[in-house]
Formats: C-alpha cells, sequence, structure tokens
C-alpha cells in the first residue's frame, strides 16, 4: 500500500471514529457539537505537521476537548447530584414519618390493650354485681318465708 492509500485508510477511520464518538455521546444523551472553524485552524493543522515531523517528541497524553462537552457533562452532574440530594431528603422524611407512624401503632397498640383490660375487669365486675343481686333476692325471698313462718307460729 502506498502513502496516499493509507492516508485515506486513516481518514475513512478518523470517520468513522467520530461517527461511533457521536453516536455513543447521544446514547448516553451527550450533545457534542462539531465547530468546524477548530478543523481549519492552521495553528492546529501546523501543530499536528511538527508531531509528525519530530517523532522523537512524546504526543500528548491529554485529547483536546470537542467543544462544549466537559460544561455539558458537568453541568449533567451537577444536575443529577442535586436530584440525588433531593431523592434522600425525601427518604429521610419518609423514614422519620414512618418512625412517627410506627411509634403513633405501638400508642394504638397499647392503648387497646389497656381497654381490653379494662373491659374485662368491669365485665368481672358486672357479674360479681348481678351474682350479688341474685343473692340479695334469695336472701329477701328467705327473709320473707322465715317471717311468713314466724307469724304463723306467733
Amino acid at each position: 500500500m502506498n502513502l496516499d492509500g493509507e492516508l485515506d485508510q486513516i481518514w475513512r477511520s478518523m470517520g468513522v471514529l467520530l461517527k461511533q464518538l457521536f453516536t455513543e455521546s447521544s446514547a448516553h444523551q451527550l450533545n457534542l457539537t462539531l465547530h468546524l472553524d477548530r478543523v481549519e485552524d492552521q495553528r492546529e493543522i501546523q501543530a499536528i505537521r511538527s508531531m509528525e515531523l519530530s517523532p522523537l517528541k512524546k504526543p500528548s497524553t491529554k485529547l483536546p476537548s470537542l467543544g462544549g462537552a466537559d460544561s455539558m457533562l458537568l453541568d449533567k452532574i451537577n444536575k443529577l447530584q442535586e436530584e440525588n440530594a433531593a431523592l434522600q431528603q425525601q427518604v429521610a422524611q419518609k423514614g422519620g414519618a414512618a418512625s412517627s407512624s410506627e411509634q403513633r401503632v405501638a400508642d394504638l397498640t397499647k392503648q387497646l390493650e389497656n381497654l381490653k383490660v379494662e373491659s374485662e375487669r368491669r365485665l368481672q365486675e358486672q357479674k360479681q354485681f348481678v351474682m350479688l343481686q341474685n343473692m340479695l333476692k334469695a336472701k329477701n325471698e328467705q327473709i320473707k318465708k322465715l317471717r311468713a313462718e314466724m307469724a304463723v307460729k306467733a
């Protein structure tokens, strides 16, 4: 393969890489924009030529920014952090509400137990009262009979 063929292959590969980059960014809801004026910037072109001419110089490991992608990513991160904080606050509020609801249920359960004990006590007292009334009636009947017998004997 000659030099022109290699350059042509490199350009096609770069086109495929750019297409993949834009596809992946849109899949992750990042909107990237291409600034054609930077593509045609002579200083950038000259910097690339100088990198080609000096093979001993190490290329920079930092990739150039693609326009507002960093600020958009930071905005997205900030938005998600705010949303996370709001959700954590809601969870904390609902957790507090749940604990107060649990306390209310415990209080109502205790009141219910107290009412059960009180109603059983009153029921027993009522039974005793009825039994005492029946005993009193029986004794009154017995006294009437004894008075009647004494009146007959006298």
